[in-house]
């Protein structure tokens, strides 16, 4: 690990703000590695000339947001391992600065979009034959006799993960977990909206022709495919 990363002199501003953003620098550069230990609080205060306290915020707040771990007896660590902490400032960051409806229908279709093209790249014929399966077990809990809100969600969930999951992109997995946590509130809003406007078809036949696309592995018609299910959510929650 090269030190002069994290012990070059100190620039003005909050020092344990400084000493956090050294830390993760040196993780994204891979001069620390997961597994890695990191100084000690009493190596960072005398190769900077400064107190223990901003070094042990800095520590702090990367154990709070799960990039460090403190092993007693041992030190502090660069995890191994993804934490579900790792999601934690993400998440807030974009629920906070949602300033409306469109933005967040946009991230969600950029994603979506996104999760089907790798799905086309990266899933067999078998593992979107299940996905189609699963279109198929929402469309069924969207147009039963009594239909229950809680159980469409639940099936419109595990047809998300699992279109995420044969896109085979670990990172864009991850994300697609934050974006499910963000997008309850209004995937929620559109089955009820379905349902009072008698239109429980609707998001079933939408996302059966999204996965024909995929099966035929069609890319021509992506974008086509992505302005019509923007609009279809936004008939739903914006009228």
């Amino acid at each position: 690990m090269d030190k002069n990363i994290l012990f070059a002199d100190l620039p003005r501003g909050s020092i344990s703000t400084i000493i956090k953003d050294r830390i993760i620098n040196a993780i994204v550069c891979g001069d620390l590695k997961p597994g890695d230990k990191i100084p000690t609080e009493t190596e960072f205060s005398e190769n900077l000339g400064i107190g223990r306290g901003p070094v042990r915020e800095a520590v702090k707040i990367l154990v709070e947001f799960g990039v460090l771990e403190i092993r007693h007896a041992e030190g502090t660590f660069v995890v191994k391992e993804y934490s579900s902490k790792l999601m934690n400032p993400l998440f807030y960051d974009i629920i906070l600065s949602q300033s409306c409806m469109d933005e967040l229908l946009e991230f969600k279709i950029v994603l979506y979009q996104s999760l089907l093209y790798l799905a086309m790249r990266n899933a067999s014929d078998e593992e979107i034959y299940q996905l189609q399966n699963l279109c198929q077990k929402y469309r069924e809990q969207m147009t039963a006799k009594k239909p229950d809100i809680t159980k469409i969600f639940k099936a419109n969930e595990s047809m998300r993960r699992y279109l995420a999951t044969i896109a085979h992109n670990e990172s864009v997995s991850k994300i697609n977990e934050i974006a499910l946590q963000i997008a309850k509130v209004s995937c929620i809003k559109a089955i009820e909206e379905s349902i009072l406007k008698e239109r429980t078809n609707d998001l079933p036949d939408s996302y059966e022709k999204d996965f024909e696309m995929l099966a035929k592995r069609d890319k021509s018609i992506l974008v086509e495919r992505m302005d019509e299910k923007l609009a279809l959510w936004e008939a739903l929650l914006q009228e």
